[in-house]
């Protein structure tokens, strides 16, 4: 019996960092994945949910071609329309975002392309286990992941993101220097930026016994 060829829904969202920057030759791409896979744009998180609402390739491997966040988005997207009890499918991480923590823990510093090809070769064959994240806000839907920054690290990536559409260096040391300037202050802990929040930890649906920690 021969054997199925693997396949991969590439998510591209056009939005990350580098393919904003220098947007990717998709010809290349498809070169990269294979035949059998396909990619699809996403310009929106309307594109998002629309691509995961429909998607039924469970037997593939996805791939949110951006970064940290962008694995975020599109894990959230499909939990939130598929249910948590929903069996994941292999999630391919690549270098094409502003944060790309997932990618160094699995070893990834190459460019997306070059993680594309050695997949295509099936050099990628081991599958890692890796808790998924659920954070709670009050207010607002879950969104499900594997990395977050939070405290300090969340706020100031909400400052950078909120600078203009499609915040550059200039404005990532507008940030910085602000961050700075506030914690050198003798009050910093009750500055918006570094205030320190409580959070609880669930794991596995069971509330961890602890103290509230602090963020």
């Amino acid at each position: 019996m021969s054997q199925k060829p693997r396949a991969l829904t590439l998510v591209l969202n056009h939005n990350a960092r580098k393919p904003r920057l220098k947007p990717p030759n998709t010809e290349k791409l498809k070169k990269a994945i294979g035949p059998q896979s396909r990619i699809h744009v996403t310009k929106s998180l309307d594109d998002l949910d629309r691509l995961m609402k429909s998607w039924k390739q469970e037997d593939e491997t996805l791939c949110f071609y951006g970064g940290d966040g962008s694995v975020a988005r599109g894990l959230t997207s499909l939990i939130q329309h598929k249910g948590e009890g929903y069996t994941l499918p292999p999630v391919l991480a690549v270098r094409a975002g502003t944060i790309n923590m997932l990618c160094s823990i699995l070893g990834f510093r190459e460019a997306p392309a070059r993680t594309l090809e050695r997949w295509q070769r099936n050099e990628l064959d081991t599958l890692r286990q890796i808790p998924t994240i659920r954070v709670d806000v009050e207010g607002r839907k879950p969104v499900y992941g594997f990395i977050f920054a939070w405290g300090v690290g969340y706020r100031i990536l909400r400052d950078y993101y909120d600078r203009s559409p499609n915040p550059d260096a200039s404005d990532g040391a507008v940030v910085a220097l602000r961050a700075l300037g506030n914690a050198m202050l003798p009050n910093a802990t009750q500055t918006p930026l570094f205030r320190a929040e409580e959070l609880y930890l669930t794991i596995d649906g069971r509330a961890v016994a602890c103290d509230p920690m602090r963020a």
